[in-house]
């Protein structure tokens, strides 16, 4: 996932600044986004965190190893739908 890579993007290699305000645009574009993509994003999301997470018995080693506390707590954010909050708690402020 695009967003996740700009959202966990650390230096050296990858300026973390140009990422950010590239994430933040981006997020303004899916605040308006509908159940529908919400719902995909999320079923994405979780199927990522499900695929980082698992162990993997035939390979001896887990992707799990080089999983970053930012990383998840991003993915899981989509998953379960908090990501949302602060868009949808500044809309009920507005109306």
């Amino acid at each position: 996932m695009l967003m996740e890579l700009l959202t966990t993007a650390e230096e050296p290699g990858i300026d973390w600044q140009a990422c950010g305000d590239i994430t933040n645009d981006m997020w303004f574009v899916l605040a308006n986004a509908s159940p529908a993509e919400r719902q995909a994003l999320a079923d994405a999301a979780a199927e990522r965190l499900r695929e980082l997470l698992r162990w993997s018995a035939e390979q001896g080693h887990s992707p799990r190893t080089l999983v970053t506390r930012v990383q998840r707590e991003f993915l899981q954010s989509l998953a379960d739908g908090s990501a949302w909050h602060e868009f949808d708690r500044a809309e009920a402020e507005e109306a």
